[in-house]
């Protein structure tokens, strides 16, 4: 696929005021290129709120379901990862079950899961 291509079909998913951001940001311009697309994006809907992401992702803990806690820790894992693509599984598995409540915590640490999905399906049910 081309530059333009890729704009295009990345376009088609856009809704509310993503696409119209992007009717105003394509007037005027003759060519997409991809490069250029994915970064105007980024910089205009980025959540100022994760440029702390590393504080952010420390501070995480499970207080309403297990299933919010999971939404937000994999996208502040996304984030953390794209800063530092070194981090291992198993910080990320440390790393939720110290965020889990404390009764949910015990009974997934008896099962001694060692994959990130082990942890997230033990800690769910």
């Amino acid at each position: 696929m081309n530059d333009e291509q890729k704009v295009h079909l990345a376009t088609l998913y856009l809704d509310g005021n993503t696409d119209v951001w992007f009717q105003d940001y394509q007037e005027g311009k003759g060519s997409l290129y991809w490069e250029d697309f994915i970064i105007d994006v980024c910089t205009r809907f980025q959540e100022l709120g994760h440029d702390n992401v590393v504080g952010e992702f420390k501070k995480l803990d499970n207080v309403n379901t297990v299933l919010e806690y999971q939404e937000q820790f994999e996208e502040l894992k996304a984030l953390m990862l794209a800063k530092n693509p070194s981090l291992t599984e198993e910080y990320f598995i440390h790393s939720f079950i110290s965020g889990l409540k404390e009764d949910i915590r015990m009974v997934v640490q008896m099962f001694t899961p060692n994959t990130l999905q082990q942890v997230i399906f033990l800690a769910r049910r």
